[in-house]
């Protein structure tokens, strides 16, 4: 459980690095930004997993963070201009 945590806050560290990037395409940033808004929405539109609660909804936070921070990569890596 520790790790999962310590992966959370490196994952979420970047996903805010990347937010700000201004390399990083306005595109990308909406897709994230959509698909963060859908998994907390409170109309849950998925449900909840059974016995799980708001740990799927954390899961799923996270699947959309590390999306993110790796579509975004190849944005940061290049050297402007």
């Amino acid at each position: 459980m520790l790790r999962l945590a310590l992966l959370w806050r490196k994952t979420a560290a970047r996903t805010l690095r990347a937010l700000v990037d201004g390399r990083v395409p306005a595109h990308l940033k909406l897709l994230a930004l959509a698909a963060t808004i859908f998994v907390v929405s409170p109309l849950n539109l998925l449900g909840d997993i059974p016995l799980l609660g708001a740990v799927d909804d954390a899961g799923l936070l996270t699947l959309v963070m590390l999306w993110f921070t790796r579509a975004s990569t190849p944005y940061q890596n290049t050297i402007d201009g």
